[in-house]
């Protein structure tokens, strides 16, 4: 895995694929395509911060909880003022480690909280939203909350009734309000 600047690269290191990379401003190098059994594929840097939300799909065992805890670790590192978090981990084990910090908001890992814990989110939405109102203002100028989800396919199988409202909601009007998926 390569990292750059406030950004996640993920860079395959078998030897018959070969890649190129090119050194940015600030001396970050980021590949420039990768080569797949598919063919080449071009590479995307873009600022994780900056991105209204994120899904990432994967096979078991393809990394999915690793590029969470690295985007996480990139935000914290290259933000810490601008990142608070909002936690559900039904598993109880890949997010865990992230409970104690000051940027967590919420952590949930039971149904009953999960639910608690979107509608938390969605009433900040809420509540920025009236601000900006107020103030006049098209985009939310402070620290953005960072809706994590582990293990969203069993969420919605287990509790898609009752959480599927607030996420798109979340999903829909969340991104000018600093409030990201």
């Amino acid at each position: 895995m390569t990292t750059a600047r406030k950004s996640i690269i993920i860079q395959t290191t078998k030897k018959r694929r070969k890649t190129r990379a090119v050194k940015l401003k600030g001396g970050d190098i980021i590949t420039k395509t990768w080569i797949t059994p598919a063919g080449a594929v071009p590479a995307v840097c873009m600022d994780m911060l900056r991105q209204p939300h994120l899904l990432i799909a994967g096979g078991t065992g393809s990394g999915k909880s690793v590029l969470i805890n690295s985007l996480l670790h990139t935000a914290l590192h290259h933000a810490p003022n601008r990142v608070k978090l909002i936690l559900i981990d039904p598993k109880r084990v890949e997010l865990v480690d992230y409970k104690p910090l000051p940027h967590t908001l919420i952590y949930a890992s039971e149904p009953p909280d999960i639910l608690s814990a979107l509608l938390f989110a969605e009433k900040i939405m809420e509540q920025r939203y009236t601000k900006m109102q107020r103030d006049r203002a098209k985009k939310w100028n402070g620290a953005d909350v960072y809706v994590i989800i582990d293990e969203f396919a069993d969420l919605m199988t287990t509790a898609k009734r009752q959480t599927l409202p607030p996420l798109l909601r979340l999903a829909q009007l969340g991104r000018a309000a600093g409030v990201h998926l």
